[in-house]
Order: structure tokens, then C-alpha cells, then sequence
């Protein structure tokens, strides 16, 4: 993150900032996994059971809330990788 944004954005919660700092260490976007789970390109996962059925549950997450305030700060953007804004991946802004 840069000064700029540090000081349009000071707030960030625990969660924000560890999603901007695994996305700056992995190099990859974030996408969206069956099941609403996002996580960044390549992750890990695991499968975990439910009364509904086996479903992979990556090892590390962020919820949609977290996506869109980062979004809305300007320090993720869409990589238009599919038409639908709810799924389509996201990557960190440039500069």
C-alpha cells in the first residue's frame, strides 16, 4: 500500500490489511470459490463435511464485506475476467 492510500485509508481492520498483504505476497488475484469463500489464485484447500455434503473450504478467506470496502477504498479493482461482478476476480490497484 502506498503512503497515498495509507493516508486516504488509515482505518483498514486487521482483515483488510492481511488481504492486501497476502495479495502483494502471492502476486495473484483474489477469486471466488463455489460456496462464496474468496481467496487468492492458487490457494490450498481442504475438504470439510456438512449435513449437505463434502465441499472444499480453502485454507485461508475473506468475505464478500472485506472485497467490496476495499474495493470502495480504491485498492482493489475487477480484472474482468467475467461479466458478472459478483464473481469476477479481483486484483490489487496499481500505484
Amino acid at each position: 500500500m502506498t503512503q497515498n492510500q495509507m493516508e486516504l485509508h488509515p482505518r483498514l481492520t486487521i482483515s483488510q490489511q492481511m488481504t492486501i498483504d497476502k495479495l502483494k505476497d502471492k502476486k495473484v488475484p483474489l477469486v471466488r470459490m463455489d460456496g462464496g469463500f474468496w481467496t487468492y489464485e492458487g490457494c490450498p484447500s481442504k475438504t470439510e463435511h456438512s449435513e449437505n455434503g463434502d465441499y472444499q473450504c480453502p485454507d485461508w478467506w475473506i468475505a464478500i464485506n472485506t472485497v467490496r470496502v476495499l474495493e470502495r477504498y480504491g485498492l482493489l479493482i475487477r480484472t474482468n475476467k467475467y461479466i458478472e461482478e459478483w464473481r469476477d476476480n479481483r486484483e490489487l490497484k496499481e500505484g
